[in-house]
């Protein structure tokens, strides 16, 4: 009995070693440790902060968008120039890109796409309502979802192969407290019993 208390205590005193040796090896000026442990509370500092410039910024782009829809359902004279003209440069951006012929045979690409939209009022109001509009409602349902979002990064970021080691490391230590829990039964059966005085 006391060979297996002084060899459980050699192999925590090795244990321990080891161990100040690998935090050693972890320990670095350049501060890494601390800035990895730390991470989760950078990041939820930071996806708050976003999520509500995000908002804010997503209600004015979708203001500008609504305002621009407005002018175009209006129909009036050269609803098409002002509501162009209303859009955000992103937005107009893309729109020019969407516009833009595609060549249907040339020497360098070959496209049979055809244009989805066409540079008029008719277009830029499909355009807006079928991609903008709804891209709007999609963002705000990313930032209004953060903690949700973080929270799958934070799982996503687990490497699981790492994790078999750890099972196969506990599958071993449950079948040695088995063995001994085994043995300490069997020692407690070897006991006489107490004999009443």
């Amino acid at each position: 009995m006391v060979g297996i208390l002084w060899r459980k205590r050699r192999l925590r005193l090795a244990e321990a070693a080891a161990c100040r040796r690998g935090l050693k090896s972890v320990v670095s000026p350049d501060q890494q440790t601390i800035e990895a442990a730390l991470v989760h509370l950078d990041i939820a500092k930071q996806t708050a902060a976003n999520a509500t410039m995000g908002l804010a910024e997503l209600d004015r782009r979708e203001a500008v968008t609504a305002r621009a829809l407005d002018l175009l359902e209006a129909g009036k004279a050269r609803a098409y120039d002002k509501a162009l003209g209303a859009l955000s440069e992103k937005t107009r951006e893309r729109w020019k890109e969407l516009i833009k012929p595609k060549p249907e045979f040339g020497l360098l690409m070959f496209s049979n796409e055809e244009n989805r939209y066409t540079a008029n009022a008719r277009g830029l109001l499909q355009f807006l309502q079928d991609e903008v509009m709804p891209s709007y409602e999609a963002r705000r349902k990313e930032l209004q979802n953060r903690p949700a979002i973080r929270e799958q990064a934070f799982g996503e970021a687990l490497d699981i192969a790492k994790l078999d080691g750890l099972a196969r490391y506990e599958t071993h230590l449950d079948r040695k407290l088995e063995r001994m829990l085994t043995m300490l039964i069997r020692l407690r059966e070897l006991r006489p019993a107490p004999t009443e005085g």
